[in-house]
């Protein structure tokens, strides 16, 4: 097919800017290409991948970062086996197979997959916790929900909770909680443009701009959630700088406790500085951005931000002789309050005031103390 007619004009334009000419050239002959097709193998239920690849009717080939997933044949149809149905697998882009093998999940955390229907990312990340620690997968679109449900519910993780809401709502419920959050954030579909053709006639340069604003306030949320030392893993299958770069250098400007860190990576995938980027020229896939956060685990500096009462060298002394003055003063105290008692038996008992004062009991303090 004629690329004029595939690609938007001013994506094309673009992309000229992005890529030298001859990567640019590679890049649009790529679409001359099927799109690349992928299953990836359920670990909680397939447990022996060689016996699978015997007894399976598919023709499969690794995909070379993720050693779950294989490549298939358009032929096969693995969506319509009885072993989809059993989730004994998941079709997913191979590209998008990368975003969860950076998060590194560890059984025992607790992940957050913060834009997650349909279920790519999180029936990956429920494999590799092995029914261990938590998930919570939440998605903002109801009918997207019921989707990621369904696929949840067939690959049988124990330890998923699902939930439908605004990222600002559980910024509320979930302060510095989660160990790792996966952001695959809602973007233009650049690189679905090959796999879709409702994602190529979608596309606009306006809709680029509302999905950067879009994740920019899903990136903030995401920063109150995770714990000091945590790590966010933000991704787009788009190509474009304004949703992948430009938006992390922005987050990273406004949220100084956080750090890019570096990715190790194959050589086939091209990093430019501290970020990935999968080209379907360069990798069988349709392409992705990858970005790795980390909140920096500085302690809380109490003695800045609060007042506190310090033992002066001065006072030392005083204080190892504190609980012999205090019985001296008791006493004084007694002998006074005895000497009273007689002079009042003398003297006529005056009358008693109609108001007494009475002593505040707060403790004056300035601004700027420590709240919990």
């Amino acid at each position: 097919m004629p690329q004029k007619t595939l690609l938007p004009e001013a994506f094309q334009k673009r992309l000229q800017s992005q890529l030298d000419e001859k990567s640019y050239q590679a890049f649009l002959e790529s679409y001359n290409r099927s799109p690349a097709q992928a299953l990836r193998l359920n670990p909680l239920k397939v447990k022996n991948h060689a016996t699978f690849q015997e007894k399976s009717p598919f023709h499969l080939k690794p995909v070379p970062w993720c050693s779950l997933g294989y490549y298939y044949h358009e032929e096969d149809r693995p969506g319509k086996h009885p072993y989809h149905a059993a989730g004994l697998y998941y079709i997913q882009e191979p590209s998008a197979m990368a975003v969860v093998e950076v998060l590194n999940p560890q059984e025992g955390e607790r992940i957050l997959d913060l834009c997650a229907a349909p279920g790519g990312k999180s029936t990956q990340i429920a494999g590799y916790l092995a029914n261990e620690g938590l998930l919570i997968a939440n998605e903002i679109n109801y009918k997207r929900a019921r989707i990621l449900a369904e696929n949840l519910e067939r690959w049988g993780a124990k330890n998923v909770l699902i939930t439908n809401e605004n990222p600002d709502r559980l910024a509320q419920k979930f302060p510095e909680f989660f160990d790792k959050i996966v952001i695959d954030a809602p973007c233009s579909g650049e690189g679905m443009f090959r796999k879709l053709p409702e994602a190529l006639s979608d596309w606009t340069e306006n809709k680029v701009e509302q999905c950067s604003l879009m994740q920019k306030d899903i990136l903030v949320q995401a920063a109150t959630m995770l714990r000091p030392g945590g790590t966010i893993v933000y991704s787009t299958c788009t190509f474009s700088p304004a949703e992948n770069e430009e938006q992390i250098n922005h987050f990273l400007d406004q949220q100084p406790q956080f750090e890019a860190l570096n990715i190790t990576t194959p050589a086939y995938f091209q990093r430019e500085n501290n970020n990935l980027r999968l080209w379907p020229h360069q990798i069988e896939g349709e392409g992705h951005y990858i970005a790795l956060l980390r909140k920096k685990e500085n302690p809380t500096k109490d003695l800045e931000n609060c007042i506190t009462i310090e033992q002066h060298p001065s006072e030392e002394k005083s204080i190892s002789t504190k609980g012999k003055k205090a019985e001296k003063k008791q006493k004084e105290q007694e002998n006074k309050s005895s000497t009273k008692k007689k002079n009042k038996r003398k003297q006529p008992q005056k009358k008693q005031r109609k108001h007494s004062t009475t002593s505040s009991n707060f403790v004056k303090t300035p601004s700027g103390t420590c709240q919990k």
